[in-house]
């Protein structure tokens, strides 16, 4: 191989090696004589990603297009300059980039075959492993993503970049904890880095920790007082930890400021369900669905609130919905059974609690009272009404075993809500 030849391969996998992804492109054409507009290889602001509970995409950046025409330059560089790990790196996130995972993992696998000690190549196969796998709702198959990651932080240099995937990875399959540690050691190395400051923080929110959470928020709208989101997760955090009122500056602001996006109407709409104002809760939703019909959350929510205002055709229709969007959800499914259950559909309603992890039997956090304007939910009237509601179904239904096992099992799980032995043996 003439030395010139020689020496611009290894400047190729070099710059690949080291991350710099629009440097290894420049090189690769220049070496392959390729004249041809050449992507920035650099990702939105908010990357790994939105996440995808609030209705945001997993594409990998939000202009896709400007890495199309890097597509067939690539082809023939690789025909030039073949079997070199650089160019199978460039070709890999390229198509990653576009959305094309079956295209990329090829190009990746040779990738780390030819350079098993490039970082960047096992970091790029977890994120395409990682996306394509959020694509098919299988958290199965982010397992192998997982390992691609892990070796990338082991070997060092994408150990940033793959720490911020990975952090994102480990939420995903309920390892909060290695999140958070995740988290931690890129704002230890960069303590101005937003996305990990906006994860830690919804992690911390989730595991009930509110104060560490705000602490989070309350430096994000500090730092971005014109930035709606920054509003929305203070808003949220505060619903969520039962200071509904006090969120609704927050998130009336967050509408304010950004009227199309969908996630902040849902979650105003959570914080006036919350304080029991239903029809405006129900107004946000309906603007939300119709802003973007994609949005699993707000179609299970609108769910949920027609299914306590006793419109329970109607919510099954939206859980109908939210499920074929993403069957991963599994309160969809609970409130759906409920639902069916309510219209005195048995065996659709069967089916629905069957599912493991799904429980009719558990009225604190899924089943619904009928929902009067201004008079928020409280914790006794949820038990109140799965007796009622079961009650009656074995009044009408008395030889049906599927309401007989219910009645029995929920007897002997939630004895504390149910009703007395004289109202048992009437009921019954």
């Amino acid at each position: 191989m003439p030395e010139n030849i020689k020496t611009q391969r290894n400047l190729i996998d070099t710059l690949a090696r080291c991350g710099d992804l629009r440097g290894a492109y420049r090189a690769a054409a220049r070496a392959a004589g390729v004249i041809a507009p050449g992507p920035d290889f650099e990702l939105d602001r908010r990357d790994p990603r939105q996440d995808l509970q609030y209705g945001e995409s997993i594409a990998l950046c939000e202009d896709p297009g400007r890495y199309r025409g890097a597509v067939p330059a690539l082809a023939r560089i690789a025909r030039r300059l073949p079997r070199l790990a650089g160019v199978e790196l460039l070709a890999g996130v390229t198509e990653t980039a576009l959305g094309r995972y079956d295209r990329a993992l090829p190009c990746l696998d040779r990738a780390v075959a030819l350079d098993p000690g490039s970082s960047w190549a096992w970091a790029w196969r977890g994120v395409a492993r990682s996306l394509q796998a959020r694509l098919a709702k299988s958290e199965k198959a982010l397992l192998p993503a997982l390992k691609d990651l892990d070796r990338a932080v082991e070997l060092g240099s994408a150990r940033h970049f793959a720490r911020r995937w990975r952090a994102e990875l480990r939420h995903d399959l309920e390892d909060a904890a290695g999140a958070m540690s995740d988290l931690e050691r890129i704002l230890e190395e960069t303590p101005g880095d937003l996305w990990a400051c906006v994860e830690l923080g919804e992690i911390l929110c989730e595991r009930g920790r509110f104060d560490e959470a705000m602490h989070q928020f309350d430096r994000l709208v500090k730092r971005l007082p014109g930035t709606a989101w920054a509003f929305a997760l203070r808003g949220r955090t505060l619903a969520t930890s039962g200071r509904a009122q006090e969120s609704l500056r927050d998130l009336e602001r967050a509408v304010r400021l950004a009227p199309r996006v969908a996630s902040n109407r849902a979650w105003l709409s959570e914080a006036y369900r919350k304080l029991g104002r239903y029809q405006a809760a129900l107004k946000q939703l309906d603007v939300a669905v119709r802003q973007q019909p994609g949005f699993v959350l707000a179609w299970i929510w609108r769910g949920r609130l027609r299914l306590g205002l006793g419109l329970y055709a109607e919510a099954v229709a939206d859980l109908n919905r939210a499920i074929r969007l993403d069957p991963r959800y599994r309160l969809a499914y609970a409130w759906r059974g409920e639902a069916n259950f309510k219209l005195g559909r048995l065996p659709q309603a069967a089916e629905d609690f069957s599912r493991p992890g799904i429980s009719p039997m558990d009225p604190r956090n899924t089943w619904m009272p009928r929902l009067k304007e201004g008079v928020p939910v409280e914790t006794e009237a949820r038990g109140k009404a799965f007796w009622e509601d079961l009650s009656r179904a074995v009044q009408k239904r008395p030889k049906d075993r599927w309401v007989r096992r219910l009645w029995e099992s929920s007897l002997q799980r939630i004895p504390v809500s149910a009703p007395s032995r004289s109202e048992e043996t009437v009921t019954a």
